[in-house]
């Protein structure tokens, strides 16, 4: 995209411009944008620069010709200034304000983190016991499923936060716990009652639990560099889960279903029954879509790992074969097209990580902005929800990324998420 650097006395309405100077030392919401005032112009001005960049492609408009200006009589240059004044007072504070409120959303993270990482330790502490076969494992993984579901059930403005869990002690927990909580999330869009909403989360928690009696070191192998007997004793998971669980406790027929089923294909040929479509449960198929999606994003190998809006394409072209389309659709319609962890390109043409999804309005979420003149730790976040001005206009693949911008949004973090309420305080 060309870009012209032009003198302050060419600015007028219209033109799309960037400020070479740091975020904090003005009062726009960004070093990029439209001007839609003269006001806005008379603000550049004061900030003491002589030039700024200009954009022909995204402007409405050409710049001014350069002129000389006319000296002011005292009283209307008074005037002007004492107006410029208030607005630029009035921005800044405007800014100060949007500042709180992020960083208001900075603390709800920390808190929806802590929490979810108590939750990851209480499972994996279930799990332990689910393998010693201790009856109270399957009471504390209902806990861990009661949590989700009072969110999902009981609370207005949820939205699901990114989670930056680096601990890959626990990694297989917090896949369990993404494929909870996109499972429960489908479940609730679809009506199911809440015994069955239970059922789907105890299920999804546990789809993988009979890989506990397997060796990491298979299961984690990628599928074409395994040897026959490798692929084989791996495709037990499911049997071995079943029997974990039944000599436990006796659990309701779905769950037993969605351990057994979420590796069955919606067209045949999947494992272990070679079942295919209606004839697969339907808390199985739901379960096997969030699975596929989040071992996608969270490959055992990191390097392998799609961003989240790649791993909805890659579904949409590749997966016809495998899992239901209309669960799917429910899928990218509780999601959206750009889930947590994705990175975006805005409308002002800077690149952002989603941190945070309303799910009552999915196309307006929270992000990080890219911004070089910006240190890391003091990245700014931007609630598109507060900017109707600015929007959404892609998903940018992992690939198309400079490696400074994929450092600076932590993008090869495993994307984990946990639901909150903006109404808990």
């Amino acid at each position: 995209m060309q870009e012209k650097e032009i003198f302050v006395d060419q600015l007028q309405v219209g033109l799309f411009i960037k400020l070479n100077l740091p975020w904090f030392s003005h009062p726009f919401m960004f070093n990029s944008f439209k001007i839609k005032s003269e006001d806005q112009i008379d603000t550049i001005k004061s900030l003491g620069i002589q030039k700024v960049i200009y954009v022909p492609e995204k402007s409405a408009t050409s710049p001014l010709s350069k002129i000389e200006k006319k000296p002011e009589i005292s009283a209307r240059s008074n005037k002007r200034q004492d107006k410029r004044d208030k607005v630029i007072q009035k921005e800044i504070k405007e800014k100060l304000k949007r500042i709180q409120e992020l960083k208001n959303i900075k603390e709800s993270l920390l808190v929806t983190h802590k929490r979810y990482a108590s939750k990851l330790k209480q499972l994996n502490n279930s799990f332990r016991l689910l393998l010693a076969k201790d009856e109270k494992s399957l009471d504390n993984i209902q806990e861990v499923v009661a949590d989700g579901l009072d969110l999902i059930l009981s609370k207005s403005n949820l939205v699901i936060h990114l989670v930056a869990e680096s601990n890959m002690d626990l990694e297989d927990y917090s896949h369990a716990m993404n494929v909870m909580i996109l499972s429960l999330l489908v479940g609730k869009e679809l009506g199911l009652s809440e015994e069955k909403l239970k059922s789907l989360g105890i299920g999804a928690l546990c789809h993988d639990i009979g890989k506990l009696k397997i060796e990491k070191k298979y299961w984690r192998k990628p599928l074409g560099k395994m040897t026959k007997p490798e692929r084989e004793l791996v495709r037990l998971h499911p049997k071995y889960g079943v029997e974990l669980l039944n000599s436990i406790r006796s659990v309701s027929k779905d769950i037993i279903d969605i351990i057994y089923q979420h590796h069955e294909r919606f067209l045949g040929g999947g494992f272990p029954l070679g079942l295919k479509g209606e004839n697969i449960n339907k808390l199985s198929r739901i379960v096997a879509i969030s699975n596929i999606y989040d071992r996608l994003c969270n490959a055992y190998d990191i390097q392998m790992s799609l961003s989240p809006f790649d791993a909805l394409k890659f579904m949409f072209k590749r997966y016809d074969f495998v899992i239901d389309f209309k669960l799917f659709d429910i899928v990218v319609k509780v999601l959206g097209l750009y889930p947590p962890g994705t990175i975006v390109r805005l409308s002002n043409d800077m690149i952002a990580k989603v941190l945070t999804v309303r799910l009552d309005d999915l196309f307006r979420p929270c992000v990080m902005l890219y911004d070089p003149d910006v240190p890391k730790k003091e990245a700014a976040l931007f609630d598109l929800k507060e900017h109707p001005d600015v929007h959404i206009v892609a998903g940018v693949s992992l690939n198309d990324l400079d490696i400074k911008v994929t450092r600076y949004l932590d993008v090869t973090n495993r994307v984990n998420y946990y639901m909150d309420s903006l109404d808990v305080k």
